[in-house]
């Protein structure tokens, strides 16, 4: 297989999804397992080269346009941070996971509508939300890692129900009611899944799949916001400094979906090993290796990474239709909104988000009062956007539309 090749560090170690057993089974059982079986289909491959990078990019050579929510400044609607969002009907679902410690839910146009479920350790509230998603139920289901529960709440924040498991994760994906995916740390569970990263239980918390190989107290881990999540019925998951994107569907079967082919700059093996921590470090501080981060982006006809060279962040936008990618580190164009702080994805767009406090120090210089000049030069709807900006604000979300083709 041709897409294999290269990346074959990441491919072999890790897409050997091999067998998973319940809690405490014996040796026996283990032989009858059930398997997550590995896939055969070749990946879109991603060439990063010299070639198709660029330092600094105008944004608007390569997307249709940005559009803006601010979200609500009501007192309710106070976030400290946005780890996830998500997009359904007319809700913006917010996930702040180290301030508020919250789930909130906004209009399209950022009006404050709910809060999904609340902080407390009483029925139907939660400690740490550490992901959420939205079934096709239309219910919101979040993890709190804390009390290890699964709870689900309707889009007006009304709880349903939870259910408790009795294992750690940071990660998780419900296909139906009993059949859920997790995500292993490389700390938590070591009683029964030690040297894998996914498993796979039924609603009662009993184990009956695992997969993606790891050995144990071997790989580096990293957590990141946006390295595991469900489109159209299937799991995305990339494991931390790998070159490849594994899609995982409901039949537990698991491929590579996408190389991002380094070629002579792929991180080697023995760089993913914490025993060779200092020189993971040194090295990433040269130019020998490209290190694929953890988060990635997908909407209907793009992929949106970043990888690290030289100690900066480069990001690569890939088209599916056209399979051509464009690499690039600094941006200009949009201003005076930033291009950085991803957090989910739609069909067509992908969603960041900033503090006003972070544009307003960009603005310094301009004459907010001279209205004519700033719309000459920004457009009305940028005006109204930085006339209107306060320090203390909450953040605002944006939505980056890529081009068909540039």
């Amino acid at each position: 297989m041709r897409g294999l090749d290269k990346g074959i560090i990441c491919v072999v170690a890790l897409t050997l999804l091999v067998v998973v057993m319940p809690v405490g089974c014996s040796d026996e059982q283990k032989k009858n397992a059930a398997t997550i079986k590995r896939g055969l289909a070749e990946p879109i491959r991603i060439e990063i080269s010299d070639a198709n990078t660029h330092k600094n990019i105008n944004l608007e050579t390569i997307f249709d346009s940005v559009t803006f929510v601010p979200l609500s400044n009501a007192p309710k609607a106070a976030v400290s941070g946005i780890n996830q969002a998500i997009v359904i009907d007319s809700t913006i679902l917010i996930l702040d996971r180290y301030g508020s410690k919250s789930v909130k839910a906004f209009s399209l146009a950022g009006e404050f509508l709910a809060d999904i479920g609340h902080r407390g350790r009483g029925p139907g509230e939660y400690i740490e939300p550490t992901m959420m998603e939205v079934n096709p139920c239309k219910e919101v289901v979040i993890w709190d890692q804390f009390r290890q529960q699964l709870l689900h709440y309707d889009l007006g924040g009304k709880y349903i129900k939870s259910r408790e498991y009795p294992f750690f994760s940071m990660k998780f994906h419900e296909f139906d009611d009993n059949n859920l995916m997790f995500v292993s740390l490389n700390s938590d569970n070591k009683s029964f899944v030690k040297d894998y990263s996914l498993f796979v239980s039924d609603s009662l918390g009993v184990v009956s799949k695992y997969g993606l190989y790891r050995k144990k107290n071997t790989y580096e881990t990293i957590l990141y916001d946006h390295d595991f999540f469900e489109k159209n019925g299937d799991v995305f998951y990339h494991p931390v400094y790998c070159d490849t994107v594994f899609r995982i569907n409901g039949n537990f079967v698991a491929e590579p979906y996408c190389l991002l082919d380094f070629g002579k700059k792929t991180v080697p093996e023995r760089l993913r090993d914490i025993r060779n921590r200092k020189e993971i470090r040194s090295e990433q501080s040269g130019d020998r290796y490209f290190f694929m981060i953890g988060d990635f982006y997908m909407s209907d006809n793009h992929l949106f990474f970043e990888f690290l060279r030289s100690h900066h962040n480069y990001r690569v936008l890939y088209t599916k239709s056209k399979d051509k990618a464009i690499v690039f580190n600094a941006t200009s164009g949009f201003f005076p909104v930033p291009f950085n702080n991803f957090v989910g994805s739609t069909d067509n767009a992908f969603i960041g988000y900033f503090f006003p406090v972070e544009s307003i120090r960009r603005m310094q210089g301009l004459d907010l009062n001279n209205r004519d000049v700033l719309e000459k030069q920004f457009g009305k709807r940028m005006t109204d956007l930085m006339c209107s900006m306060k320090n203390d604000d909450n953040p605002i979300l944006t939505f980056f539309y890529p081009k068909s083709e540039w």
